[in-house]
C-alpha cells in the first residue's frame, strides 16, 4: 500500500471508531476533566501511540531511538493541546446552551482521539519534509 492509501484508512478507521465512541459509549465528568479513567479512551490512545510508532518507522525514519522520541514527543505535545482544544469547544457548547443539563457535551472528550490523530499525521510529514531536505 502507498503512503496516501494509509493516511486515508487511518483516517477512515479512526473517524468510525470516534463516531462509536461518541454515539454509544458513556463518559462522566471525572472522566472527562481526567480524574478517572474512561477504559476506552485510555486504550484508545495506546492504540494510536503505538500506530503512531509503526507510521514513523515505515514513513519518517527507521532509528528506533529517533523513532520513540520523535513519536513520544508529538503525541504528548499534541495530546495536551487536542484537549485544550476540545476544552474550548465543549466550554462553547455549554455557554451557548444554558437549558438542557451539562452531560450532554461529556461525550466530545473523544472528539480528542481523532484531532490527534490528524495532527499526528500533519507532525510526522513536516518531521518528514525536514528530515528528507537536511539529508540532501
Amino acid at each position: 500500500m502507498k503512503k496516501q492509501q494509509i493516511i486515508a484508512c487511518n483516517l477512515i478507521l479512526v473517524a468510525i471508531w470516534t463516531w462509536i465512541l461518541v454515539s454509544f459509549v458513556t463518559i462522566y465528568k471525572t472522566e472527562v476533566y481526567f480524574i478517572d479513567s474512561n477504559p476506552f479512551y485510555s486504550r484508545t490512545l495506546w492504540v494510536l501511540y503505538f500506530g503512531a510508532l509503526l507510521y514513523t518507522n515505515f514513513f519518517v525514519t527507521r532509528k528506533i531511538i529517533l523513532n520513540l522520541l520523535i513519536t513520544t514527543l508529538l503525541f504528548l505535545v499534541l495530546h495536551f493541546c487536542t484537549v485544550r482544544l476540545v476544552n474550548v469547544f465543549m466550554n462553547y457548547l455549554m455557554v451557548n446552551d444554558k437549558k438542557t443539563p451539562l452531560g450532554w457535551t461529556f461525550k466530545y472528550r473523544f472528539l480528542d482521539i481523532f484531532v490527534l490523530n490528524v495532527f499526528l499525521l500533519l507532525a510526522f510529514e513536516i518531521v518528514g519534509y525536514v528530515q528528507f531536505f537536511r539529508k540532501k
